[in-house]
């Protein structure tokens, strides 16, 4: 077990604390945050639904602080044009404008996107009604597949958590490829039946 002291000394709150310092970039998987949880509340006696709320209200307080962080530092600091210089972020940057608010539903889907996302969409200053919205959908469907990972393969589940994050990376992949092959064909049907 990766955290042996959460279910015999910090209870409720070592599980808010270890999805909240492991999504915040603890060096251990993000899954892991959530699958754990289920784990222990299957393997101990703690309430299955407490604990999933508790582990998710930690990646909720990542995704509003993280928002508020990146949306605070464009009006401090020019932050937006050093993010430009960058190649790999103006990418990300390119692809939160193109896919707008299916982006932000899947970016939690996506490893290493999942961890900086909520400060890119900051940044770029984002309806915060809308990100919050489907950000928090987003990061309920994937908290919640977790979890019942953890839950349903108790000691089995750190060998799953791999393979899963692989496949759950594919259908992403082949969703955003199929959504992005679908709007080219529609946009260059109706630019050639403007001609």
């Amino acid at each position: 077990m990766p955290f042996p002291f959460i279910e015999e000394s910090m209870g409720y709150v070592g599980i808010w604390l270890v999805s909240w310092l492991i999504i915040f970039g603890f060096p251990l998987p993000n899954e892991m945050a959530f699958a754990y949880p289920g784990m222990i509340s299957a393997l101990y006696s703690y309430n299955q639904f407490f604990a999933f709320v508790i582990a998710y209200s930690g990646l909720v307080v990542h995704i509003v602080v993280g928002y508020s962080i990146g949306r605070g530092l464009i009006t401090r600091y020019p932050i937006k044009r050093q993010l430009q210089s960058r190649v790999k972020i103006m990418d990300i940057i390119n692809k939160v404008e193109k896919y707008g608010r299916i982006g932000i539903l899947f970016s939690f889907f996506i490893p290493g996107i999942r961890l900086f996302f909520p400060y890119v969409c900051g940044t770029l200053k984002l309806n915060s009604r809308d990100y919050f919205f489907f950000s928090f959908i987003g990061s309920l469907l994937w908290s919640l597949l977790f979890f019942q990972v953890g839950r349903i393969f108790p000691t089995q589940f750190p060998f799953l958590i791999e393979g899963l994050s692989r496949i759950l990376l594919y259908i992403v992949v082949i969703f955003l490829g199929c959504f992005s092959f679908t709007s080219f064909i529609y946009k260059r049907i109706i630019k050639r039946s403007r001609l």
